[in-house]
């Protein structure tokens, strides 16, 4: 996600708190990384019993994937849905004004 601009809030003012959770994902993502180098290989595939610590952080991991995705997706509606309403005004017939 990026940086959003006044009309991006007036129009959708939800974006602000899912940009700020993108940033809270990035920063998550990046401790348990740091926390967890195993996590930048096979480990798990590898160890017969690998950590239950890297196990538990490989399934945030995927979750955080998954959020982060959504995100991105919410996101993507939201500024293509004035596009898809003024596409639907199109096709509605217009009004007989007499």
């Amino acid at each position: 996600m990026s940086t959003l601009s006044p009309s991006d809030l007036d129009e959708a003012p939800e974006l602000a708190i899912l940009l700020a959770l993108a940033g809270t994902i990035d920063i998550a993502r990046a401790a348990l990384f740091a926390a967890n180098p195993q996590l930048q290989t096979d480990y798990i595939l590898e160890v017969l019993e690998p950590a239950v610590q890297v196990c538990l952080a490989d399934a945030i991991m995927m979750h955080l994937d998954g959020l982060r995705c959504s995100l991105e997706r919410y996101r993507n509606y939201v500024e293509n849905a004035d596009a898809r309403t003024r596409a639907q005004l199109a096709l509605r017939p217009k009004a007989n004004p007499f």
